[in-house]
């Protein structure tokens, strides 16, 4: 709970990565830093709406384009 920010490069080139929880106390992304190829599920503890509320950096559509569950461990 008490990760803000998530650096960049943070998991770059971290291919066995396939899930990742992240928690609602982050509130900025940076640039690359997911940048996993095989990333499928995110797990996210808070709503929907506080995901749009962060600032995400460029170079993550791995995480984008995977499956988001939001309020994980609700």
């Amino acid at each position: 709970d008490s990760v803000t920010s998530i650096g960049d490069y943070a998991f770059y080139a971290c291919d066995s990565l396939t899930s990742v929880v992240i928690g609602d106390s982050v509130t900025n992304i940076g640039v690359y830093a997911f940048r996993c190829r095989n990333l499928e599920t995110v797990y996210y503890t808070g709503s929907e709406e506080e995901w749009t509320k962060i600032s995400i950096g460029s170079g993550i559509d791995y995480l984008k384009n995977a499956n988001i569950i939001y309020n994980y461990g609700d």
